[in-house]
């Protein structure tokens, strides 16, 4: 009778006895034998059994809290008291009357007594307002200023997309109350919250902060008892926060009978979210307030240039070929072009410019073409902005992502050497951001070279020119990893609009469009589609259980657009697989915890934290950086595949594509860049190293005295042990063929195996529990290992298994892509759930049934050992102080793993 059925005779006997409380001894022993009997024969799960031996947590008791109500109330009222006296003095500071002229310039202003009254009367408002009407910082005032004449309590929240608008709509909003935001931490009305950074007190009453800020605080108050107003801007972006805020407050506006509710957004589609809260919401309308701004295609912007100017754009040669297909078109009579050229000639173009202006489309303003940006162009753009405007209308460049904005800035610091160049875009600091609002210094032009960050809620002052790259950096799956991923592609129109927008709030303006107007009509959709519906659904599904939702799929049927069901399924499945939750429709585990916090992909954010916490951190950044990249390191189209191959194979390491490329990055930060490196990719995974640092940083992850230097050898192999973390559960299995042997004189030898000997089996690992079997290799589907991997040729293997980021089919063969050979304890503490079958004496890899020939004890003491390290990141998670990298779990984890059991 094994050890573990013992125990767990012993535990239900003492259950029972401890419920009866009479002295039944005999009882007890027949109670046994019947017990004994029935789970010999029919033995439970042993996971199931040490889950319930594992002692209980016991939660402290609630203490009344009636008093202390009593006296919060008591100190509201004289908190309103005193800050409606005071706001009666304001309307005599002199700052105060010069802001309010300002403000009543604005036209929101003529609607202030209509949409406050309808704020008081309905529960929810939808604000509709044109760019430039002043409703992101007028309509939480009208709130705020109606109540303080009034002397009501009011508490207003006020959310904002993203970290920059927050904070830059807190300081203008306070500004036009006479307030210095920035200057004190306390005594201020307004304040912002966002992750990391705060400016409130006991007085704020108009908190502006990020849409995840107010999903935190959904947690921990679901009711929202002290907030009086939610105030949402922005929500036709359709984010993905956004969408859980809306489904949250829907329920909330039910339990919270004070709740008000008011839903900010451009004039689009409007009616939809008026409708999502019930069928009496008032719409309001307000007018925009914008200066007429020119658009310039790049059609338009060739026809002003003289043939050197042409031929310095798109070069001589490109020049000629365009002049020979115009000849050669006009000779066969290709109607269907001529009629493009026809059009574009009314845009003032020559025959030859409109031939130079259709290759240069079927280059960049074609869907594959997303992540081609003409740089050359920008600069020339800006060439001519800076040459003949004047100095003191500064330029907004939008580009999709930091690499691109750091090439960006490169071009105009080579054009216009008088710039006064600044990025903005998320990853800065809150100070570095607030740069872009400041003037230049006398003599140069400002030029901000952002990504979307600019395109809603911020207003910079001084902008006159915009140049709209008509890129856009989203969250897509990739399809063949299956990872989700930032990916370049074309924005939508009516975000081009927005851009479009910020050249004309102040004055006149004009904007740049890098692409043409067939090019609009023909790669950029009308409308951004919801982030719900293109974001991979685990990620959706994880959030929302954080939010303390575990059943996901009866939370997201309420959302504006509710996912496929059997799609949440298999996120659900998918989610249990990495180990985020214990089943399907529970709880985040404390793994599941952790990774809610990290805005990565799944996969990118496990191996982000185990790599932490296993002390390689430093070389798990890099890698986590590489997998974020949105195309490979080592550039894989068709006529450079060979040589790609070769300069990777040439950094190998490790047994793994990852670690591969963790050496090309190594060896590009030295100024040793390998052979089909893209500089631009480099560039690219060096800021996300700094961003994945601030993310480890913000959860405590980062040791505070280094670890001791690991040997090369046992380092490398953690490291492919992280990595399989993030990367399960897609683990395949390798059958290595049975040795041969050749007869010498001597005797025999064995003969080496050849690569293409080796059998490689992938299963699916997100099926449920109850489909747990024990396959044979034979009815697993065969994958390869695909040519451009390091691994292609490889014949040893530290174990019987490989991990490996997605699959591709290529004809009759499916390849895995970007494998890792791990050693054989990497694969049982990171890899699928393990599992011991007594019966046939192996420790069983995950649900599909990968079987490994080892005592039943190995397989019970990694369990537990999982279980442990779980709960070491659940009591991180309660606790950020903790130190977990010196922890004695962790410890053992590391001296298996590093030493892989030796």
């Amino acid at each position: 009778m094994p050890a573990y059925l013992k125990l767990h005779v012993a535990r239900q006997l003492n259950m029972q006895l401890n419920n009866d409380g009479m002295p039944v001894l005999f009882e007890a022993v027949s109670l046994a034998e019947q017990m004994v009997e029935e789970w010999l024969q029919n033995p439970p799960l042993l996971a199931g059994l040490l889950g319930a031996m594992a002692p209980e947590q016991i939660k402290p008791t609630a203490i009344k809290t009636v008093k202390r109500n009593a006296q919060k109330k008591k100190v509201h009222v004289q908190d309103t008291q005193r800050l409606c006296a005071e706001f009666g003095k304001l309307q005599v500071n002199t700052e105060y009357q010069r802001m309010q002229k300002a403000r009543d310039a604005l036209p929101a202003a003529a609607q202030q007594e209509h949409i406050a009254q309808l704020v008081a009367d309905s529960r929810c408002v939808v604000v509709a307002g044109a760019t430039g009407c002043g409703k992101t910082t007028q309509v939480p005032q009208f709130i705020l200023d109606q109540a303080l004449k009034s002397g009501e309590y009011v508490n207003i929240v006020c959310t904002q997309p993203r970290r920059i608008s927050a904070i830059g709509v807190a300081a203008r909003v306070a500004s036009e109350r006479a307030e210095d935001i920035n200057a004190q931490r306390g005594g201020s009305v307004v304040g912002y919250a966002v992750r990391g950074e705060s400016r409130q007190s006991r007085d704020t009453r108009l908190l502006f902060c990020t849409t995840g800020v107010l999903l935190r605080m959904l947690v921990s108050t679901p009711d929202l008892e002290t907030v009086t107003h939610v105030v949402c801007d922005e929500v036709h972006e359709r984010s993905v926060d956004s969408d859980l805020l809306l489904v949250l407050l829907r329920q909330c506006l039910q339990r919270n009978k004070r709740l008000r509710v008011v839903l900010m957004s451009a004039t689009a589609q409007c009616d939809v979210f008026a409708g999502y809260f019930g069928s009496n919401v008032p719409v309001v309308t307000i007018p925009g307030r914008t200066f007429p701004v020119e658009d310039v295609y790049v059609e338009d912007f060739i026809a002003q240039q003289s043939s050197s100017g042409m031929q310095e754009i798109f070069g001589a040669a490109s020049v000629g070929k365009a002049k020979a297909k115009l000849t050669n078109a006009l000779e066969k009579g290709d109607d269907e072009w001529l009629a493009h050229i026809r059009k574009m000639r009314a845009h003032g173009c020559s025959d030859t410019q409109a031939a130079c202006v259709s290759a240069w489309d079927d280059r960049f303003g074609q869907a594959s073409g997303a992540t081609l940006i003409d740089y050359e162009m920008i600069g020339s753009i800006i060439n001519h902005i800076h040459t003949t405007a004047p100095m003191d209308q500064a330029v907004l460049v939008f580009m999709p992502g930091v690499a691109e904005i750091q090439a960006c800035i490169d071009i105009v610091q080579r054009t216009a050497r008088t710039a006064f160049v600044l990025p903005l875009h998320a990853g800065l600091a809150s100070n570095e951001q607030q740069r872009v609002f400041g003037r230049a210094p006398n003599g140069q032009r400002k030029i901000v070279v952002s990504t979307n960050v600019a395109e809603t809620s911020i207003t910079i002052e001084d902008i006159g020119f915009v140049i709209d790259s008509g890129r856009v950096r989203e969250v897509r799956m990739d399809h063949v990893s299956r990872v989700a991923r930032l990916i370049t592609t074309f924005c939508s129109q009516a975000a081009a609009m927005q851009r479009r927008g910020r050249a004309g709030r102040r004055q006149r303006g004009t904007c740049y469009r890098v692409y043409t107007r067939r090019g609009q009509d023909r790669v950029m959709p009308p409308h951004t589609m919801p982030e719900i519906l293109r974001t991979p659904l685990e990620q959706v599904c994880l959030q929302t259980k954080d939010l303390g939702y575990p059943d996901t799929r009866q939370f997201l049927d309420g959302a504006l657009d509710a996912p496929d069901a059997k799609a949440v399924d298999s996120a659900e499945r998918l989610l249990v697989a990495v180990g985020a939750c214990e089943r399907v429709n529970g709880p985040l585990a404390g793994l599941g915890r952790l990774m809610a916090q990290v805005p990565l992909d799944l996969r990118l954010s496990k191996t982000l934290i185990f790599g932490a916490m296993l002390n390689v951190l430093e070389r798990t950044l890099r890698v986590v950086a590489i997998m974020a990249l949105d195309r490979p390191l080592f550039s894989s189209s068709f006529a450079t595949r060979d040589s790609a191959r070769n300069s990777r194979m040439q950094c190998a390491m490790g047994r793994s594509d990852w670690l591969a490329d963790l050496c090309a990055l190594e060896r590009s930060l030295q100024a040793d860049r390998p052979d089909c490196v893209s500089p631009v990719l480099v560039r690219e995974a060096r800021n996300n190293i700094r961003t994945l640092r601030q993310c480890v940083d913000q959860l405590g992850l980062v040791p505070t005295d280094p670890a001791p230097a690991m040997p090369e050898a046992e380092e490398l192999r953690v490291l492919q042990a992280v990595i399989t973390a993030g990367l399960s559960p897609n683990i395949a299995r390798v059958r290595v063929p049975q040795q041969k042997f050749q007869q010498v004189s001597n005797g025999t030898i064995a003969v080496d195996r050849e690569a293409r000997e080796l059998a490689f089996y992938a299963v699916d690992e997100t099926c449920d529990e109850h489909t747990w079997r024990l396959h044979d290799v034979r009815n697993d589907r065969r994958v390869f290992v695909h040519p451009q991997s390091t691994m292609f040729s490889e014949t040893k293997y530290a174990s019987p298994f490989v991990a490996f980021l997605g699959q591709s089919a290529n004809g009759q063969k499916t390849f895995l892509r970007d494998v890792t050979a791990p050693g054989i304890y990497g694969v049982l503490m990171f890899g699928p759930k393990v599992r011991v079958d007594h019966e046939c004496k192996v420790v069983v890899v995950g649900c599909g049934g990968l079987a490994v020939r080892a005592w039943p004890r190995i397989g019970v003491l990694v369990g537990q050992l999982r279980v442990l390290l779980d709960e070491l990141l659940r009591r991180k998670l309660d606790d950020p102080q903790l130190s977990i990298h010196d922890h004695p779990v962790v410890l053992a984890v590391l001296d298996l793993v590093r030493t892989d059991g030796r």
